[in-house]
Parts: C-alpha cells; structure tokens; sequence
C-alpha cells in the first residue's frame, strides 16, 4: 500500500463524522388530536410544546446506579489485589528459581574444581626420575 496514513484519513474521518451526536433540546409536541411528535425544533402551529426534559433520571434509577458503580469499584479493586498477588507470587517463584539454578552452578564449579585439585595431584610434578646411571 503506497499511502497507508491518506487511506486511513480517508475512513476514519467519515466514520467519525458520522458519531458525533450534538446535545440538543428535545421538544414533544402535541397536535390537537393528542399526537405526540418528537422533536429538536420548538413547537410552531400546534396546541403544546413542552421540552424534554434534560435529566430524566429518578431517584431509584440513580441510587440502582450509584450501587452499580460502588459494586464495579469493589470488583476492580479484589481483581487488582489478585493481579497483585499474582504478581508478587510469581516474582516469589522466579526469585527461588534464580536462587536454585545459583546454588546448582555453585555444586557444580566446587565438583569441578574438587575434581581438578584431585587429578592435579594424581599427575606427575614435572620433575622426572632418572635412575642413576650404573
């Protein structure tokens, strides 16, 4: 693709064009045959206008809400220990493996060197004996 940020442009601007919601007034209208209309232009011509009204939220719905929000916050915060504890166990682990895997290579260099220091002493000092000529 030779233009990756115009094709991205290209689809994403009518995209977001296309969700933008302008906040407005919201009017029921009424006509005299009691039909209601709804609308985002005031009432013109027609028996009633009355305007939405901007928060139709009531007491129940806000405290069921509020019980809402104050269960999702207990939820994230047990499932942010969790990922804490999880965290810290599994630091806990790597740390005890570190600290095998350390003593394994310390067995390891003392056998070597105990091998070493015992096959250094199995071998001859440099020095060699001659008997003495007869």
């Amino acid at each position: 693709m030779r233009h990756p940020t115009a094709l991205f442009l290209l689809t994403a601007i009518p995209s977001l064009l296309t969700t933008y919601v302008d906040a407005q007034t919201l009017f029921e209208c009424k006509d005299a045959s009691e039909n209601v209309r709804f609308s985002d232009r005031a009432c013109t011509g027609l028996v009633r206008a009355v305007p939405a009204p901007s928060d139709p939220v009531s007491a129940d719905s806000k405290a069921a809400s509020d019980a809402r929000v104050q269960n999702d916050k207990a939820l994230a915060n047990r499932i942010e220990a969790n990922r804490l504890a999880t965290e810290q166990a599994a630091r806990a682990a790597q740390d005890q493996q570190v600290q095998a895997s350390k003593a394994a290579a310390s067995k390891v260099e003392q056998e070597r060197a105990q091998k070493s220091s015992s096959t250094s002493a199995l071998q001859p000092s440099g020095s060699v004996f001659t008997p003495p000529n007869q």
